[in-house]
């Protein structure tokens, strides 16, 4: 059994890793391999799957969650968070993360498609998160261990537009310089506004840490343009003609075992 402090080091030892590399599904399936007290051989095929396994139904092998909330209202962490509307304990998220804590705050360290990245985000219904669900491998918690930096409240997001191969510095103070740069922010990002400073620089949050950016790089319109295009973590389901279903993970090819069909 993992506890949810050793779970939740584990998944932020991954941010950052590109969603390419590490789907959601699968950095779930990494956090409960490899942290202390995991299993090595756990495995499951899609999202979909992991929130069916908690019916009662199911087979005890493949019984990994034991509660399950068509809501976000009782976070603890160390529990999963999904995504999707509720319909039921038989409908199909699209998405999934591991619910953790920053300061007063409760987030969810997840990769996304959207970000293109591992990341930790706020655990709110805004967010899209509107399920819960605890899984045996995991002990949930009521507690963590004091963040060095908590995660504020933001006002809004704001996309990074520089130009393609540029980077926007994200900086200790809202000054250029001999201020040190936090770190480096590619064109495309998306950043939490934490505050409006003044007419050139804005607070900002991204990947926990928080500094300052020029304003005239964030563009808060743009998340509105990209967000809908790119925050399909929706399932694909193939059925075959005896009923059969299928989820496709990551990348995949179609094949026809006849003639093609039109």
């Amino acid at each position: 059994m993992i506890k949810a402090k050793d779970a939740i080091e584990t998944a932020r030892s991954l941010l950052g890793t590109p969603y390419s590399t590490l789907d959601c599904i699968n950095l779930v399936k990494k956090v409960i391999r490899t942290a202390p007290g995991g299993d090595a051989k756990f495995t499951t095929a899609h999202v979909p799957a992991l929130w069916a396994s908690g019916n009662t139904d199911i087979s005890a092998k493949y019984h990994y969650l034991t509660r399950r909330w068509e809501n976000i209202l009782c976070p603890q962490l160390g529990l999963l968070a999904f995504k999707g509307k509720p319909l039921g304990f038989d409908h199909q998220p699209s998405h999934i993360g591991i619910v953790s804590k920053k300061g007063s705050q409760w987030t969810v360290i997840h990769s996304s498609s959207v970000y293109g990245k591992v990341v930790e985000t706020p655990l709110t219904a805004k967010e899209g998160w509107t399920l819960l669900a605890e899984i045996k491998s995991i002990k949930p918690g009521e507690e963590e261990e004091k963040e060095d930096i908590p995660v504020q409240e933001y006002l809004y997001e704001a996309f990074v537009d520089v130009d393609e191969g540029s980077t926007l510095n994200l900086r200790a103070k809202p000054a250029t310089g001999s201020t040190k740069i936090l770190m480096k922010i590619i064109n495309g990002d998306i950043v939490h506004v934490l505050e409006e400073t003044n007419d050139k620089w804005l607070k900002v949050e991204i990947d926990g840490k928080v500094g300052y950016c020029y304003r005239k790089y964030l563009d808060p319109q743009k998340v509105e343009e990209v967000l809908p295009v790119q925050d399909s973590e929706a399932a694909l389901v193939i059925t075959d003609s005896v009923g059969n279903k299928f989820y496709p993970v990551g990348a995949f090819t179609v094949s026809f075992a006849g003639e093609p069909v039109d």
